[in-house]
């Protein structure tokens, strides 16, 4: 009875386990296919059902990549990071820890990049602003000196009109001397 137990629970067990190895190779197959939906399920049911630590490290390194893919539906930058965090701290001599290393360094770039494109968006906006600023500055500058123009232009006709009145002047005076 206890020989057949054994061998009871040995079969469940290897059941178990290729179940698991079925669910990683699905969701390897996906991964190759380009199927994020599938493959985020088939990694994450590996993670669940308990799988072997090589397909369990390789799960959350393949959940991490799909979290930290911009623009990928399963896109979640924190989430990649707390499953590469998992795997150093649960794994620290996975062969797949300096993969996590190197996409954690990725993910931080990322951020820095981010930032800076952030600041450079905001200078952007500073500066547009500014030439806005400057541009009804130039306006107003440009309107003045047009009336400048006009009441300097008016001035040296008046200057004029009374340059020939002045030599009018000038002239009835000699003419009024003996």
């Amino acid at each position: 009875m206890v020989e057949r137990g054994a061998r009871v629970a040995a079969a469940a067990l290897g059941l178990l386990l290729a179940a698991c190895t079925t669910t990683i190779d699905r969701a390897d197959r996906a991964w190759q296919a380009g199927d994020i939906t599938t493959a985020t399920a088939g990694y994450e049911r590996v993670l669940t059902e308990g799988g072997l630590d090589g397909e369990r490290e390789r799960a959350l390194v393949r959940l991490a990549t799909l979290a930290a893919a911009p623009g990928s539906p399963t896109a979640d930058p924190a989430r990649a990071r707390a499953l590469l965090g998992e795997l150093i701290a649960r794994h620290p001599a996975s062969e797949l820890r300096r993969e996590a290393e190197v996409l954690l360094a990725l993910l931080d770039r990322a951020d820095a990049v981010a930032a800076r494109l952030a600041a450079a968006e905001q200078e952007r906006g500073r500066v547009a602003a500014e030439l806005e600023r400057l541009k009804v500055d130039l306006s107003v500058k440009e309107t003045t000196i047009a009336r400048l123009r006009a009441n300097l232009t008016e001035a040296n006709a008046e200057v004029d009109r009374l340059r020939r009145a002045l030599e009018q002047l000038k002239r009835i005076d000699l003419e009024r001397r003996p």
